[in-house]
């Protein structure tokens, strides 16, 4: 199963929710870890920088398999570059576009 998770707040809540949601679909017995998208848009992707409270959650997922990606232009809006994002994230021309090609590809869609 390939299931796409759509984060566009920072709020620790939300951000918890997604986490605990990825979690509990890699323990799921029917699930692939390698076919795990998380899309950050506006302000969610300031959870992927270094050293976000996040990123001790994020990056471990990441190892694991989850392809985390990143809006370039809610990057650019925060006024940040990659090289200030955790290892392993994917910078994408836009997250509602990227949103789109993974539902092609067959993912599904949760939106947190």
């Amino acid at each position: 199963m390939k299931t796409v998770f759509h984060l566009s707040t920072d709020s620790s809540d939300k951000v918890s929710e997604m986490l605990g949601n990825i979690k509990n679909l890699w323990d799921d017995d029917g699930a692939d870890m390698g076919s795990t998208a998380a899309v950050l848009n506006a302000d969610a992707v300031k959870i992927a920088k270094q050293g976000s409270e996040a990123s001790e959650f994020l990056e471990p997922m990441i190892e694991a398999g989850l392809k985390l990606k990143i809006c370039s232009n809610s990057l650019n809006g925060i006024e940040a570059d990659k090289d200030e994002m955790i290892e392993g994230i994917e910078v994408v021309s836009s997250g509602v576009g990227e949103l789109n090609r993974l539902q092609e590809d067959g993912y599904n869609y949760i939106r947190i």
